[in-house]
């Protein structure tokens, strides 16, 4: 089955109609031939195709699920979306739901999922470096305002990463990829305001690897740039500090 979900990623979706032909009989023919309609045409088509491939209502949900679930895994989530829909007008639960919200939200990481000039930018970078295959520091402190010493924060990222690891290994044995893992990861950001004089943001996220260190943003040198998190919170104590000394209290409870 991997081998014909990489010549679906591939883009090799000729060859896949070749493999599908060697699938006669097995129970998930019909949701990879879905798939490479879903694909190659769009989502409409696949559904109403779904109904030939599968004309008993019972497998047509089943076949829709399992094709919603590959195209997740080929990180199509707008078509997931479609598919999962579609099922469950057949049949509604409230895992079908849960996973509709879950797929209306997700993002691909790799394609700007936020500007520069939204607040959730360098945290959102942050993420995918210190979750990745094997993050590098360096490649973190662009994302954060100055600091003479680093020690505090790669101590706490390298611990977010260690906690992480059963999480991690549990996603891609279900069949995610590390693309997938990071997309989770980064899509669903909240940001807060605290309102005050202090002109930084709250934001926070749970993922699939488990809640996220909360991280402050405030703008530096014309830039957003992460002032602290929640794992290492060194510089956002010296920040409320400050506003404390301007008797800023309302960002200062925020921070």
């Amino acid at each position: 089955m991997l081998s014909r979900l990489h010549l679906i990623f591939a883009g090799h979706y000729s060859e896949a109609r070749e493999e599908l032909k060697k699938m006669q009989g097995e129970s998930i023919q019909a949701a990879f031939s879905t798939v490479l309609t879903a694909i190659t045409e769009n989502s409409a088509r696949a559904i109403i195709d779904s109904q030939s491939n599968a004309p008993d209502e019972r497998m047509r949900f089943v076949t829709l699920l399992q094709a919603s679930q590959l195209l997740m895994e080929l990180r199509q989530y707008s078509r997931a979306y479609d598919l999962v829909k579609a099922a469950s007008r057949l049949q509604g639960s409230n895992e079908v739901q849960a996973r509709m919200d879950m797929l209306l939200k997700m993002k691909r990481y790799d394609t700007n999922l936020y500007p520069e000039d939204d607040p959730r930018y360098p945290v959102a970078r942050a993420i995918v470096e210190a979750y990745s295959a094997n993050p590098n520091i360096d490649r973190l402190k662009p994302f954060f305002t100055k600091r003479d010493d680093w020690t505090s924060l790669q101590e706490a990222f390298s611990r977010d990463w260690r906690n992480s690891i059963a999480a991690r290994n549990r996603l891609i044995s279900a069949g995610l990829s590390q693309e997938n893992i990071l997309d989770f990861a980064v899509s669903i950001l909240e940001i807060k305001n605290p309102g005050g004089a202090d002109p930084g943001y709250r934001v926070s996220g749970i993922s699939s690897l488990g809640p996220l260190p909360v991280m402050y943003v405030v703008q530096a040198d014309g830039k957003y740039k992460i002032l602290g998190t929640s794992d290492s919170p060194d510089q956002i104590g010296e920040r409320v500090l400050q506003l404390l000394a301007h008797q800023d209290i309302k960002s200062a409870s925020v921070a």
